[in-house]
């Protein structure tokens, strides 16, 4: 029997705690506390997209007039499960491809806020 032997030597490789800045200067390395720091200042909150409260509410209103559920909905639509729930709720907004659906399965337009 032939025993297997590796032939090549471990290899450990440790960050730089200095870094090279554009103008080829160098730096301590920013802590990633510092990291994650500087990346929030960047983060610019801005409110998510929803549907209009009135297409919120005629999107619910045409839906039970047809006679389905939300979740019934979702299954003609062939959207995620909870979708219609978290549109008509304005937690979340419909992609561009779902609006299109909705409008071809409830002939309604909707608007975005």
């Amino acid at each position: 029997m032939h025993t297997m032997q590796q032939d090549w030597e471990p290899v450990i490789l440790r960050s730089s705690t200095k870094t090279t800045t554009k103008l080829g200067q160098t730096r301590p390395a920013l802590s990633v506390a510092a990291q994650t720091a500087r990346k929030a200042e960047d983060v610019s909150v801005t409110k998510p997209l929803t549907l209009t409260g009135k297409s919120r509410a005629e999107m619910a209103q045409v839906r039970v007039s047809k006679g389905w559920t939300q979740k019934q909905l979702d299954m003609q639509g062939q959207f995620p499960a909870n979708s219609c729930n978290a549109w008509e709720a304005g937690k979340l907004c419909p992609t561009g491809p779902q609006l299109q659906k909705i409008h071809r399965l409830l002939g309604i337009k909707m608007e975005r806020e």
